[in-house]
Order: structure tokens, then sequence, then C-alpha cells
């Protein structure tokens, strides 16, 4: 088990180096300093590309450089992510915009309400530095937010519950992809329904026995396929960024999320900033796993997403907490899940490890 848990962190030491490309201004005054950056970008992120399509993928990079340059705001660093030489319409087309679909408005859940008592809270805290957070992962082509959203939120409650920090197993989103006819595989779904199908399923297999590719495939059968159950789910306080801020202290909570449909430029190149471009209609899935406070004193939501550690900061979404909207910036407290375990649910984990 211990081999496990080393295993895991190198990965996530891993992964830390390869967030953030670094540009200065300088790289900005010629073309020869320009090459000579996409070069160091195209190393850093491992990128290849055809000799023939160079040129074009090098005015792509020039114009998220610019992009970023000028759009990106203080105190950050100018960082360009792992899509800077990606159109905007391949973005698109990859990741959408519309993965967090239904309605779920009357919706409710199927476990009791949990942390109804006010609890005094901390500035700041991360679910991160409790080893109840797994590295970032990539949803692909597939619009399958909602799948990733709800996974990290089980794989949370599970670490937690367990109270043994070697114990962080990374749960299959293709499991769910696949099998859950309650959403809609590559096209969308929504967060409470997936815990509602991990509930009547009997538990949710792990990455390992039912590893992601991003498609949907036919439902396969696993054996000792309930490894992780829940108790059930249940809803967050709508519109009550204090209770989500209560339920985030307690576990890692799935988020919906209206991100802008008019600034998808913006979106395509977010290197970890204060979140700005929000929309109108909950269309993307993430996780909160916890909350902190900027020097300045703006405070912010950390919110894992599952675009790859390359995007953001590290994979991570930092949105601005406690704003005068009972919604929460992007709609935050609107949808808002989490999977209820009452006492550890690994039968079969010693098998696994």
């Amino acid at each position: 088990m211990k081999k496990l848990f080393l295993i895991i962190f190198s990965l996530f030491l891993i992964l830390q180096s390869v967030w953030g490309f670094d540009f200065e201004e300088s790289d900005l005054e010629s073309e020869e300093a320009l090459i000579k950056l996409y070069a160091r970008w195209r190393s850093h992120y491992s990128v290849e590309r055809l000799p023939q399509e160079i040129e074009f993928r090098l005015n792509v990079f020039n114009n998220s450089m610019l992009y970023v340059y000028h759009t990106m705001t203080i105190p950050y660093n100018k960082k360009l992510n792992n899509f800077a030489d990606w159109t905007l319409e391949e973005f698109h087309n990859t990741y959408g915009d519309d993965c967090h679909n239904g309605s779920e408005e009357l919706e409710s859940g199927s476990g009791q309400v949990m942390y109804e008592n006010a609890t005094e809270l901390p500035d700041s805290f991360d679910w991160r530095e409790k080893n109840a957070v797994t590295p970032v992962k990539d949803q692909g082509s597939c619009c399958s937010c909602w799948a990733f959203s709800a996974v990290a939120a089980i794989e949370g409650i599970n670490q937690i519950t367990t109270d043994d920090p070697d114990v962080l197993l990374s749960l299959s989103t293709q499991e769910l992809v696949d099998c859950d006819t309650q959403n809609n595989g590559c096209l969308g779904g929504l967060a409470n329904k997936t815990f509602n199908f991990v509930e009547e399923r009997g538990g949710i297999t792990t990455e390992a026995k039912y590893p992601t590719t991003n498609t949907k495939d036919s439902c396969k059968t696993v054996n000792k396929i309930g490894l992780v159950k829940i108790d059930g789910y249940n809803r967050v306080p709508s519109r009550d960024e204090n209770a989500l801020a209560r339920f985030v202290y307690q576990q890692p909570i799935s988020v919906g999320i209206a991100l802008a449909t008019t600034d998808k430029e913006y979106i395509k190149q977010y290197n970890g900033e204060l979140f700005k471009s929000c929309g109108k209609v909950l269309n993307h899935a993430m996780t909160a796993v916890g909350y902190g406070i900027y020097p300045n004193g703006t405070k912010f939501w950390i919110l894992k997403n599952s675009y790859g550690v390359g995007w953001g900061e590290k994979g991570y979404l930092m949105l601005e907490k406690d704003v005068k909207s009972p919604n929460g910036r992007c709609g935050i407290t609107l949808a808002a899940w989490y999977p209820i375990m009452n006492s550890p649910k690994m039968e079969d984990v010693k098998d696994e490890l």
C-alpha cells in the first residue's frame, strides 16, 4: 500500500513540473525570439507537430501569446498553457461547452442532510494537502465532466472516511461513461444522477480495472465491481456560499459552473488567474476541493477541472469566493452535490493493492 502511495506522490511531483510556461516581454520583440520560444514551449509540453504545419501552428501560438500578454492580469505571471498552439475551433470541438446538462432545480438526494451545524472555518483549506485528491485527469473529446466531477468527490470522501493516508484510490470515470444510463455518456450529464447510479449499482470500480478511453464504449462486466460504495447523496443548500464553504471543509463537492460561451478564447488560454469569464447557464462541472485568500484579501474557490494538468493552475481553476450574488461567481452555489459515505466501503481493496 505504501508503494502505491509513493507512486501516486511521484506522479504528482512530475505533473507539478509540467504546469505553467513563462514568457517575457522580450519574447515578443522579434520573429527569431518567437521561434525560439515556440520550440521551448513544445519541449516543455512534449508537443510534436509535422514539419508542414509548423508555420501555421507558430502563427496560432503567436496569437495566443499576445492574447495572454494583453489579457491576463497581475499578480499572476504571464504563462502559456498546453493549448497555446491549438485553434479555438480545435479546443471547442474537443472540450465543448455544454457537458453539464439536464434539469436538477427540484431534485433532492437519497441520504440525510449533512453538516447542518455551523462550524468555525479557517481562512483557507485545501484537500490536496490532506491527500484526498487524485492527480488531475483529462476528459479529452468526451463531454464527460459530470463523471470526472462526481468521481473526484467520491475519491475524496472515500479517502477521508478510511482515515488512512496511504489509501487514495483513483476511480473509473469510464465505467460511468459506458454504463450510467441515467446520464448521456460523452454527450453530458449531471453529478446527482451519477451518485444515484453509483448507489443503485452497488459501487464504482477503480481506474486500474476499468481504464479511461475518453470515448463511449459498451458497458463491461468487471469482477468485484462494487469496490467503493456510497450510502447516498444529497445537495448543498443552494444560493449560499457560506453553506458551500462549510461542506467543502468536510469533503470535496461536485459543483456546476457556468462558463461563458462568448469568450471561449479566454477559457482556452486560462492559466490560473482569478477566473473572470462566467456565463449565464450551468454548462460544466468541476469539483470544489478547497478555498483560499490572496494577499490582497480576495477570496477564491479551488476547483479541480478535467482538462488536463497543463490547463489553468496545474489543472485547477481559481474562482472568486464570497461575492454579492447569492448564486456565487459562475453560479457555483446552484448545483453543488456530495456523496455520503458513513463508513469505509472498500471490501475488496486489499485485492486491488
